[in-house]
């Protein structure tokens, strides 16, 4: 429901707006507010923002004084050009005198305000109102309906934009470019296709890597097209012995390795760490293990790698993934990490943010999971020999997961 400010000296006045207009058209009294002056209404203004403004153009400063000829006028004009105050959405200028409506009619047009002549012999301006405050009501609750809906089916952020991106691009989507003018982003927007479905989809890269940047791109998609689906998609460091180069990883958990807090003993340091694990959702999860055991569709993807690929058969796995600030190259580090979950399986720098920013993002919330290849070990023989080939299974692993596991419905 709406809720209204009518700023209005005229008891009558308002008795006849609330028993002919609002309560024919069921608004709560709870949401209606009641200024009998300008300085009144200013304090509403600064308090609460409205949907409608119903100020009469022949209003007080105060209480109890001769109203000013054009005190309403004023008083809109005031609080447009100052940051003290939560402009209402939509503006009526109400009064029951001609020369009133005339002297404020060309500013009111300007800015595009709505103007009603009162007059109590008439039932015009109570239609009038009535319309005005339906259509009202009826574009809120339109864009509430509309925050309860998705309009795009996956989105696929990335941190890379030449290995990682590209692998994704590099699918058949029938890409197209989309931009916005208040935003620095360059989206791709396409569709995945079989013969059972077309899903939508866009995707993008952060401007550089680590999971700050990877929660404000994965904000951005999901107040942009919000999507059911969020995936992260790249590449990752794993975890020596647990799984083999170019192998998936599907973080499950994921958390912030470097949340914590080091503690100093004489001259001993150490790190407590206070991980929050984010899971994903139980019922994707079911999906997600079926595509793991798709043995075939798995060594399909590897062949299909027009380049040398690492030894062994490609696998997926779903399991405990860190993320953290820095690129490692250390194993050390690892074996610190390892502490925190000993079936850790990958670390890398973003998949933490970007769950984060789907769990506390407005809703209709996406479904977010991470899908990340193993390009190394991170250890002193990292090196890029297969960042390229990680990129692409990854990136195919979530063309195929989403057109043959999950539901768009």
């Amino acid at each position: 429901m709406i809720n209204i400010l009518i700023a209005d000296d005229n008891p009558l006045k308002l008795k006849n707006i609330q028993e002919r207009v609002l309560n024919v058209l069921n608004i709560p009294i709870d949401n209606i507010t009641i200024a009998t002056d300008i300085i009144n209404a200013k304090r509403a203004l600064r308090d609460k923002h409205f949907d409608l403004f119903i100020v009469d153009i022949q209003l007080p400063l105060r209480f109890q004084e001769d109203p000013k000829i054009n005190g309403g006028l004023e008083l809109i004009k005031d609080i447009k050009s100052s940051v003290r105050y939560k402009l209402p959405t939509n503006i009526i200028g109400f009064s029951e005198y001609e020369e009133s409506i005339v002297d404020v009619a060309e500013e009111f047009s300007i800015n595009l305000f709505t103007l009603i002549k009162y007059d109590n012999s008439t039932d015009e301006w109570i239609n009038q109102l009535q319309n005005h405050i339906r259509y009202i009501i009826a574009a809120k609750i339109s864009f509430f309906e509309r925050q309860k809906n998705y309009d795009f089916d996956l989105a696929i952020t990335c941190a890379l934009d030449q290995v990682e991106l590209k692998s994704i691009l590099n699918l058949p989507g029938e890409w197209e470019i989309k931009n916005f003018e208040a935003d620095s982003v360059t989206y791709y927007t396409g569709f995945f296709k079989n013969e059972k479905k077309t899903i939508r989809v866009v995707a993008a890269s952060s401007s550089q890597m680590g999971m700050t940047a990877a929660a404000v791109l994965a904000m951005k998609m999901i107040e942009h097209f919000r999507p059911k689906y969020l995936i992260m998609c790249g590449i990752t460091a794993g975890v020596k012995d647990n799984v083999n180069l170019g192998d998936i990883i599907i973080a499950d958990p994921s958390w912030d390795y470097g949340s914590g807090k080091y503690t100093v003993s004489g001259d001993d340091m150490e790190f407590l760490p206070d991980p929050s694990p984010l899971r994903i959702n139980t019922d994707v999860i079911g999906k997600i293990k079926n595509m793991c055991s798709n043995d075939a569709l798995l060594q399909r993807i590897k062949a299909s790698w027009p380049a040398s690929t690492p030894s062994g058969s490609l696998q997926a796995h779903i399991g405990p993934a860190a993320s953290g600030a820095a690129v490692l190259s250390n194993p050390q580090i690892v074996e610190d990490i390892i502490k925190h979950n000993r079936k850790l399986i990958g670390v890398e720098m973003e998949t933490y943010g970007v769950l984060y920013a789907a769990i506390h993002s407005t809703k209709p919330r996406p479904l977010a999971l991470s899908v990340k290849s193993v390009s190394d070990f991170a250890d002193e023989g990292k090196n890029n020999q297969f960042q390229d080939y990680a990129s692409y299974t990854s990136a195919n692993f979530v063309y195929y997961l989403t057109l043959e596991y999950l539901d768009f419905d």
